[in-house]
């Protein structure tokens, strides 16, 4: 009976040890399933802010590099009007420049007459002057 008793409580030992064997492993693959889960819904989520954190600093560079190129677009803008203007004064001077130029040939001109007026002048008086001193001498001399 003991022999029995013995065998029917090891009978019985080997099967809560085989069952709880069993349910182990059931909950240890449950918890392995759950941690698998677990660990792929983290990493989709770190994924995902990943995505969202790239394509934030991509608009956000994207925006820059627009701003960057609107700075650029206005300077050479404002560049080109200043080129314009100093174009445009420059033309100014140039033609302040060839009618200087003109006006200084007609002063010179003017300047290259008037001594030539005033030369022929000279020489008349001179020669009414002479013709004078002639006649007084002849006169003298007569007297």
């Amino acid at each position: 009976l003991e022999t029995a008793v013995k065998e029917a409580g090891d009978a019985t030992l080997q099967q809560k040890d085989s069952e709880f064997a069993e349910t182990l492993k059931a909950k240890e693959e449950e918890i392995e399933a759950r941690m698998t889960a677990k660990i792929a819904e983290e990493k989709a989520e770190l994924e995902e802010k990943y995505a969202t954190s790239m394509k934030e600093q991509e608009t956000m560079y994207v925006q820059q590099l627009q701003q960057k190129e609107e700075e650029i677009s206005t300077k050479i803008g404002e560049a080109k009007s200043e080129i314009d203007v100093l174009q445009s004064n420059m033309k100014e001077m140039n033609e302040k420049l060839s009618s200087a130029g003109a006006e200084k040939e007609k002063f010179e001109k003017k300047i290259s007459m008037l001594k030539e007026k005033a030369t022929e002048m000279m020489k008349k008086k001179l020669a009414d002057k002479e013709n004078e001193f002639k006649i007084k001498l002849e006169t003298a001399v007569k007297e």
